[in-house]
């Protein structure tokens, strides 16, 4: 019961979102800020001249679980080459950081993860997880990709390589 009251909550506030405020395919990235679980803050300025890739997920989403092992092997091949991967927790709740610390080690995530993504994902105007965003080494949003779907790996890999 309270995992469906999460995601009801959840699916309002990204529902919620107004697509005049979030951020647009072929627009630059306004600056944002993340931090990872270890603490460490990134902000995305410093990530310019790479291609990056957020990810906005839950550590209670099944669809999330699935894309995981494409996420890693996209990853693995790709960061030698200048990608910044970087998934964005959307968990909330009291003891949200340790779940999110227990899913990145059962599930060999290898990636940095960041938490506190609620108000990003709203930037980003994310209205279903998981969300993937690409981004091009001069900051600009190039596509949106919502949802885990058939084959997810193979398009977003190909998106990627075309940035490198």
């Amino acid at each position: 019961m309270r995992v469906n009251l999460v995601v009801l909550f959840f699916s309002f506030l990204l529902f919620s979102c107004s697509k005049e405020t979030a951020i647009q395919e072929g627009k630059v990235v306004p600056e944002l800020s993340f931090k990872y679980i270890n603490g460490e803050v990134i902000r995305l300025h410093e990530l310019r001249g790479k291609v990056v890739l957020i990810e906005f997920w839950a550590t209670w989403c099944e669809a999330c679980r699935e894309a995981v092992p494409d996420l890693v092997e996209i990853y693995k091949n790709n960061r030698d080459k200048g990608l910044v991967m970087i998934a964005v927790s959307v968990d909330e709740g009291g003891d949200y950081v340790r779940r999110v610390r227990d899913f990145v080690n059962e599930y060999n995530i290898t990636y940095p993860v960041a938490v506190d993504g609620m108000s990003l994902s709203k930037k980003f105007g994310v209205y279903t997880i998981p969300s993937i965003f690409i981004i091009n080494k001069e900051g600009i949003l190039v596509r949106k990709y919502p949802g885990y779907f058939p084959d997810f790996a193979r398009k977003i890999d190909k998106e990627i390589k075309g940035l490198l």
